[in-house]
């Protein structure tokens, strides 16, 4: 089970529940609050980019079931279902200059 870290988000000052973050804009991390009210769950080059930003593999299928479902809080359920696969678990680790994005590309 994937359990995200829970601080004080950087940009607005809540308690909440944290995103690693790869984008230089949000800073290392982000609450998942501050992602929903960026993110148009429904236009899907917006959500591949935010996945791609996060180090998230983009699976269009899941996605759409999953905004389907969530409406809002789609991000934090993406994010979570696709990192229960072990696969996907080191996307979040950046532990190089390149911060490890999509280690599953690079085997395609």
């Amino acid at each position: 089970m994937v359990e995200f870290k829970f601080g004080v988000c950087p940009h607005c000052g809540r308690k909440s529940y944290l995103m690693t973050s790869n984008n230089p804009l949000s800073g290392p991390t982000i609450c998942f609050d501050c992602i929903a009210n960026n993110l148009k769950y429904s236009n899907l080059e917006h959500a591949e980019f935010f996945c791609r930003t996060y180090n998230l593999p983009w699976i269009p299928e899941l996605w759409l079931q999953l905004a389907e479902e969530c409406k809002v809080g789609v991000f934090r359920e993406y994010t979570k279902t696709v990192l229960e696969d072990k696969e996907n678990q080191p996307n979040l680790a950046y532990t190089t200059t390149t911060h490890d994005l999509w280690s599953r590309t690079n085997k395609e």
